[in-house]
């Protein structure tokens, strides 16, 4: 960035100073500020926040240096900060040019235009600056009145010529806008003449487009009303022949023997009851009683035995029911199929005939009773019988000869 601001170089101790404010101007943390002379191992970095600079053992080493060599300079010097990814940018620095013997503050990476306003004000206020006037003479403090003069002739000079080089680019630049809203005047002219031929043809042939489709929507509406008919009885024809097939209803070998788990656990389960009923049959005819430890006993076995049977009924009742449906969900399938064919020419038929749809009533009454699948009723264990059974109780009532039960109906 361009330098800002001239001064003559001062005291190392004075110019750390002066610097040391400007931070706290600025009041940015962290900071770091580095200082350097032209004598070698005088260098020093101060870095922390901006308000306990003051307190730093550099300070306190520099004063000590300008105490002992007052004449001491900076000769550069500049302060930075930390960024977005937290690394330290220089935002000011300051350097004695060498051929002018000036000190020049120069802003680097400043971020916005609030933050460079702020650090150009506290070097104002802290910096005795020299103003443009001030500069010039300084500038040419060795220099005759005559180059002086001179110089101020060129100037002046320069700028004459700069006002009439801005005269001609002004006039040259509306000379231009003239002629570049004439080229545009004349395409806008061509484009529109061009645009009205093109929308004009293309009009022609929409219309002539809308024509033929127009032609050949008729023609494939005359040819579907004249196929569509054999074309549904060939698709009927087929259902039909695969429902014949399926008349029948019949499961695979694979689902067949899956029924082997529900035989195997019922026989199971009647010879295990069986062996217990036989047990008990064993011990009354070996003790010629039925003693009270075998009451339990007999009353599981027969209880299983009962239950056990009266489930196993119902599941080969509920099986042989399930193919009974499926049989029978075929064989409407099918005449559902030639209901709906049927259903499907009359209103063709009748659209094609009258020219209006088939009265509602009558569309309901052909189709009412299509597709219905019939309900399917799930077997019930014995035991879920009486545990419904048993949410039903409301009370139980026990006496010395008699058990009382009472049940929500």
């Amino acid at each position: 960035m361009a330098e800002f601001a001239t001064i003559k170089p001062l005291p190392v101790g004075d110019f750390t100073l002066r610097m040391i404010a400007v931070c706290e101007d600025m009041a940015i943390s962290p900071v770091k500020l580095h200082v350097s002379t032209p004598l070698m191992h005088h260098n020093w970095d101060f870095e922390g926040q901006y308000h306990a600079l003051h307190e730093s053992e550099s300070l306190s080493d520099i004063q000590a240096v300008s105490q002992e060599i007052p004449s001491l300079l900076c000769l550069d010097a500049n302060i930075k900060v930390h960024d977005q990814n937290r690394r330290y940018n220089d935002v000011l620095s300051f350097r004695v040019d060498r051929e002018t013997g000036l000190g020049k503050f120069e802003l680097k990476h400043v971020g916005d235009k609030t933050t460079a306003n702020l650090i150009a004000r506290s070097v104002a206020t802290h910096f005795d600056t020299f103003t443009p006037d001030e500069l010039v003479q300084v500038s040419v403090s060795e220099a005759s009145g005559a180059v002086l003069e001179a110089r101020k002739a060129q100037v002046a000079t320069l700028d004459t010529q700069a006002k009439k080089l801005a005269s001609f680019l002004e006039d040259l630049a509306k000379s231009q806008s003239e002629h570049a809203q004439k080229v545009d005047l004349e395409l806008r002219e061509k484009y529109t003449d061009l645009e009205r031929q093109l929308s004009e043809e293309y009009s022609k042939k929409t219309a002539s487009l809308t024509a033929r489709e127009e032609k050949l929507k008729q023609q494939l509406q005359d040819f579907d009303t004249r196929q569509a008919k054999y074309v549904r009885r060939d698709h009927l024809k087929q259902i039909q022949d695969v429902l014949e097939q399926t008349k029948s209803a019949e499961l695979s070998s694979s689902t067949v023997s899956k029924r082997s788990v529900i035989h195997k656990l019922c026989v199971s389960a009647l010879l295990f009851f069986g062996v217990i009923l036989l047990g008990v049959a064993g011990a009354i005819i070996y003790r010629g009683t039925v003693g009270p430890s075998l009451i339990p006993l007999l009353t599981i076995g027969s209880l299983g035995i009962a239950g056990t049977l009266v489930y196993y009924l119902r599941w080969n009742d509920a099986w042989f029911s399930q193919h009974a449906k499926s049989e029978l969900a075929n064989q409407k399938m099918g005449v559902d199929m030639l209901r709906a064919s049927w259903l499907a020419e009359l209103l063709f038929d009748w659209e094609s005939d009258r020219n209006q749809d088939l009265p509602e009533d009558l569309r309901q009454i052909f189709a009412s009773g299509l597709f219905l699948d019939p309900s399917i009723q799930i077997t019930k264990h014995p035991a879920d019988d009486l545990l419904d059974f048993a949410k039903k109780i409301s009370a139980i009532r026990a006496g010395k000869d008699k058990l009382e039960i009472e049940a929500d109906r």
